[in-house]
C-alpha cells in the first residue's frame, strides 16, 4: 500500500522551467526551491531572471538562468545546449511560457498567428524533442501548463485556443509514447490566474481587475507539485483548476 514515504523525493533533482520570468512559472521555481532542487530558468528579461536567482539561490543547491525569446528557433538550441552543458540529467521539464493576443479572427494577422503557434506549441515541442533522451535516462516528467480556453472557447482569442489545442495534441500523443519509458505527461488547464498576461486582458476588455478573485499563480504551482509527487505507481495526465470565486 502506497504511503507518505513513496512520495518522491525531489532534493537535488534537476528541472528547466520555461516562462519564469512571472506567474505561473516564478511560483513553480519557487515550489521548486524549497524542496531544494536544482533549476535551470529561462525567461526574456534578463533583470527579472536575475532577480528572481538571487531570491531562491539561499533555498536551491544550484540555480542557472538564460534568456532566451521562444518564438526564435535559433534561441531555443540556444536553450537545449544551455541545459546540456550545465546539467548531465532532466528530472523535470515545465513549459510555461506563453503569449496572448486577442482580436476577431477576421482581422488576426498571420504573423500574430505565427507567434501563438511559435511560443506556445513549437517551442515546447522542439525542446521537449531535444532534451527527451536526457528525461528518459532520469525517468523525468514533463508538465505543459496549457490553459481553460480548450475547455470553452471564446471569441476573440481564436489564434491562442488553437495553439493550446495543438499542444494538448502533443502532450496526449506523447504520454502514449513514452509511457513505456516511465516518463510522466501532465497538462494543467488553469482558470483566470493574478497574472500579468490576465491583468493586461482585462484592461483590454474595459473589465475591472481584481485579483484576489482570481486563481493565484501559487495555487496552480501547488497542484502542479502535488501531481509530480506522486508515487511512481500513479499518473495525473490532467488537471483543471479554476478560480474558487465565480464572477
Amino acid at each position: 500500500m502506497n504511503n507518505l514515504n513513496d512520495i518522491l523525493n525531489l532534493e537535488n533533482k534537476n528541472a528547466l522551467i520555461t516562462g519564469a520570468t512571472g506567474g505561473i512559472g516564478e511560483a513553480i521555481a519557487f515550489q521548486f526551491a524549497q524542496l531544494r532542487m536544482n533549476l535551470c530558468l529561462t525567461g526574456r528579461n534578463e533583470s527579472k531572471l536575475k532577480k528572481i536567482k538571487k531570491n531562491l539561490e539561499k533555498l536551491s543547491p544550484k540555480i542557472e538562468i538564460i534568456t532566451a525569446n521562444l518564438a526564435d528557433e535559433e534561441q531555443l538550441k540556444k536553450i537545449v545546449d544551455f541545459y546540456k552543458k550545465n546539467y548531465s540529467t532532466l528530472d523535470i521539464l515545465v513549459h510555461s511560457a506563453g503569449v496572448i493576443l486577442t482580436g476577431p479572427a477576421e482581422t488576426a494577422s498571420v504573423e500574430g498567428l505565427k507567434l501563438h503557434l511559435g511560443v506556445n506549441y513549437v517551442a515546447p515541442f522542439i525542446i521537449t524533442k531535444s532534451l527527451l533522451p536526457v528525461i528518459r535516462e532520469s525517468k523525468g516528467q514533463i508538465v505543459f501548463v496549457n490553459s481553460s480556453a480548450i475547455q470553452r472557447p471564446i471569441g476573440n482569442l481564436g489564434q491562442y485556443t488553437s495553439s493550446k489545442f495543438a499542444l494538448k495534441g502533443l502532450a496526449d500523443s506523447l504520454r502514449e509514447e513514452v509511457n513505456a519509458d516511465g516518463i510522466r505527461i501532465l497538462s494543467i488547464y488553469p482558470g483566470k490566474t493574478a497574472t500579468t498576461m490576465q491583468k493586461n486582458l482585462y484592461h483590454q476588455a474595459n473589465k475591472r481587475y481584481i485579483a484576489e478573485k482570481l486563481l493565484q499563480p501559487e495555487d496552480v504551482a501547488i497542484a502542479i507539485l502535488n501531481a509530480i509527487l506522486m508515487p511512481m505507481t500513479a499518473e495525473i495526465t490532467e488537471i483543471f483548476i479554476r478560480p474558487m470565486q465565480k464572477s
